[in-house]
Formats: structure tokens, C-alpha cells, sequence
């Protein structure tokens, strides 16, 4: 009897220290709306309003497929709520309600499991952001998607009409964010503003509709403090024009009635070169078409040593050898990137800058399409065609601005004579 108590007591004195994380059930969406209330000492759960259970990490989903039912985060403030998206399918078109609200002073993380559809009702974000804190959606297990998609006037991932989507990261996850009837991919809805998104890795698509941005402000609404880093992989487009409103940006303001979308350049200093920016026009297929702007990321282990390329094993080969920027210094730094008509045109924001590569693997952007490359720096512009490169020799090319001066070398060769 004394051996059975004080197994017993083992345990109840075992369950006291488990770590709160490992507290965590499955909640079905089928069952009724959830609501989860996080505070400084801990976090709650109830359903259909029932009673509230202790739940530091629920698991949500909705066994039965396609659900009305809804899902409300609050943290108030100094807290966190954590919550885990599984295979959850809500669509409130008809009830038009917002499948997903974050609300409270505090801050939300929304990790992704499995395949995850959101598509919310009218003047709604599909993701509605209502909080002060930072909304941060995550996939540590490199195995979760989410598909937002906001009703008329709202966000795909923000703002509800007339609500402003701030403080937003998405750090990984395979993430679709689509706005509707003039709301922000990711940020405003209609009329709404959009500042302090981060993406900081995953594959993330953000579409505005009629005006809105793709990333920033709803349509009339602004957008600012754009940082994309990391091994992010994004594709952006704002929303295209009709008779009373002008285009949204890719990245940065909606239209308005009489000014075109403003384009914001987002921080892209952290970008490595796994990451970039597609960006598309309005109007075209981002699924099928081309982009017309790319924009790659240049952080790397990079050096440049008596004209030979040496590249950490972390960066892949193909990226790092067809062409790289660098300072005077040889260290790698970001540039903007745009193909247009068989022409790459390289720009950096600096008085001082090379372009740098081999010939060997100009097949790659031959391959693209590309016939020529225009590299343009603040003080000076040039251009050549891979096929006058080419009939150069072979081995290792530098294109330098500095100032206004503007030299180019194959292998140690002058061959500033190629330049147009």
C-alpha cells in the first residue's frame, strides 16, 4: 500500500512540473467557434461558450472539412497566445464574419500545420489583425500552408474595411495573403494602412484587389516599413485599376481616385541570396506569367580575392556565380533586378559598385531570355550584350562604376571597348 501511495504521489508531483507547452489539446472548428484568451499567467480556451479550459497551446482544427465557425485570439497586454492552425477550412462568406480575428494588447503567434484555408465574409481581413501587438505566423515544422483570403473591402492578412494591418511577420510557411474589393494582400483594408510587415523566410504570395497593394495600404491607404530578409521567397502584385480607382503598389500606398499606388522599397539589406522579390504587374497571372521586376537578395559569404570568386558552401553555385554586386571593399551588397524585353537592367543606390561573374555561366540568362545587361549606379550607367561578352574571351568579368567613371575587365583584359 505505502509502494501504490507513493507512486501516486510521484505523479501528481510530476504533473506539477510539466513544462506548459506540453499542455495542448485538439479543439474541432466543427464543434463551434473558438475563442482563446491568453494573460500574463496563462491561456484559456472554450468552445460554442462553454466553459474555459487551461490550454497554453491548442492544436485547431476542423475534421469535417469546410466550416463556418470561427476562430478569436485575444492577449492582453505583456502576453502571448499561441496558437497551432491543422488542416483548418473556415469560410464565413455567407455569415460575414471574419474567420480569423486577433484582438487585445498583446501578442499573437499562429503556427501552421498541414494545409490551412481561411476565406472571410464582407468588409473583413481573412486574418483580421485587431491587436496592438505583433501578429507572427510561423512553421517550425516546414509543413504548414496558409490561404488567406479577405472579403469585400479587406485584407487578405490586416485590416477589415477601414482597418489598418500593422506589425505583421511571417517567418515561415508557404503563406497565400489576397485582398478583395480594394483591401491589401497583406496589410490595409479599404482605406486602410499598412506598416511594420516583416517576412523573414517561407514562400509568400500577397495579391491587392482594385487598388489596394500588394503589401502596404488598402486603397487611399498608406504603407511603410517594409522589411523582407532572410531565405524569403516573395511574390507581390497590387491591385489593378478601373474607371474610378488608379492602380495599387507592389509594395507601399493603394490608389486613389486620382494618383496611382506610391512604391515603397522595402529593407532588403538582410536578404540572402536563397531569398527574392518577384513583383508583377496588375492585371497579370502571377501564377503564369512573368514578373516584371525581381529583386535578389545579395547577403552572403561572398569575397573577392586576385580576380577568383570563392562562395561558402551555404550559397548555392548557380545563384552566386552568374552575376553578384560588391563595393569597393569586394563585399557582396543588395541591387535591384529587372528583366524586360531581353534586357537585364541592374540598379544599386550607390556612387561605387561592380558587377561581377563568369562567363561560363552566362547559359543561365541566356537561357532567361536575356541578350543584354544594363548596370546602373548613381553616378553612372552602362550596358554590353552577353554575345559581345562572349566573343571577349572567357574567365572572370568586372563592370566598375566609380562616379561617373566606368571600367570593364575580362580577366585583367580592357574590354570597356564592348560597352554601349
Amino acid at each position: 500500500m505505502k509502494k501504490i501511495m507513493t507512486r501516486l504521489l510521484s505523479l501528481v508531483l510530476l504533473g506539477a512540473f510539466i513544462p506548459s507547452f506540453v499542455l495542448a489539446d485538439n479543439w474541432d472548428l466543427d464543434k463551434g467557434s473558438i475563442t482563446v484568451s491568453a494573460t500574463v499567467e496563462s491561456q484559456t480556451v472554450s468552445q460554442a461558450g462553454g466553459s474555459s479550459t487551461v490550454d497554453n497551446n491548442p492544436v485547431i482544427t476542423s475534421s469535417s472539412g469546410k466550416t463556418n465557425n470561427t476562430v478569436t485570439i485575444t492577449a492582453e497586454k505583456n502576453a502571448t497566445a499561441n496558437v497551432t492552425l491543422e488542416n483548418v477550412n473556415i469560410d464565413t462568406g455567407t455569415t460575414d464574419e471574419a474567420a480569423i480575428t486577433t484582438s487585445g494588447e498583446g501578442n499573437v503567434n499562429i503556427e501552421l500545420n498541414g494545409t490551412n484555408t481561411v476565406q472571410s465574409g464582407n468588409t473583413h481581413a481573412g486574418v483580421e489583425k485587431k491587436d496592438n501587438g505583433t501578429l507572427t505566423i510561423t512553421d517550425e515544422n516546414k509543413d504548414g500552408s496558409l490561404t488567406a483570403t479577405g472579403g469585400n473591402y479587406g485584407a487578405g492578412i490586416g485590416g477589415g474595411q477601414g482597418g489598418s494591418g500593422s506589425n505583421i511577420t511571417i517567418s515561415d510557411g508557404k503563406v497565400t495573403a489576397t485582398g478583395a474589393g480594394a483591401g491589401a494582400g497583406i496589410g490595409g483594408g479599404y482605406e486602410g494602412s499598412g506598416k511594420g510587415i516583416t517576412i523573414e523566410g517561407g514562400e509568400v504570395t500577397a495579391q491587392g484587389d482594385l487598388g489596394g497593394a500588394g503589401i502596404g495600404g488598402g486603397i487611399s491607404g498608406t504603407g511603410s516599413d517594409v522589411t523582407i530578409s532572410g531565405d524569403a521567397q516573395v511574390k507581390v502584385q497590387g491591385g489593378a485599376a478601373d474607371e474610378r480607382w488608379k492602380e495599387g503598389a507592389a509594395i507601399g500606398n493603394g490608389g486613389t481616385r486620382t494618383t496611382e499606388g506610391n512604391e515603397v522599397s522595402p529593407n532588403t539589406s538582410d536578404l540572402t541570396v536563397e531569398g527574392s522579390i518577384q513583383i508583377y504587374e496588375p492585371g497579370k497571372n502571377i501564377n503564369t506569367d512573368t514578373p516584371y521586376k525581381t529583386i535578389e537578395g545579395q547577403k552572403g559569404d561572398h569575397s573577392w580575392n586576385a580576380g577568383e570568386v570563392t562562395t561558402a558552401e551555404t550559397v548555392p553555385e548557380s545563384k552566386a556565380a552568374a552575376y553578384w554586386v560588391s563595393d569597393s571593399q569586394g563585399q557582396s551588397i543588395p541591387y535591384q533586378a529587372q528583366q524586360k524585353d531581353g534586357v537585364l537592367t541592374v540598379t544599386v543606390q550607390a556612387d561605387t559598385a561592380s558587377l561581377r561573374g563568369t562567363t561560363g555561366s552566362l547559359g543561365q540568362l541566356e537561357a532567361q531570355g536575356i541578350a543584354e545587361i544594363r548596370f546602373v549606379t548613381k553616378g553612372a550607367q552602362s550596358a554590353f550584350t552577353l554575345a559581345d561578352l562572349l566573343a571577349s574571351g572567357t574567365g572572370s568579368f568586372t563592370l566598375t562604376h566609380d562616379g561617373d567613371k566606368v571600367t570593364f575587365t575580362l580577366e585583367n583584359t580592357d574590354i570597356s571597348g564592348i560597352l554601349k
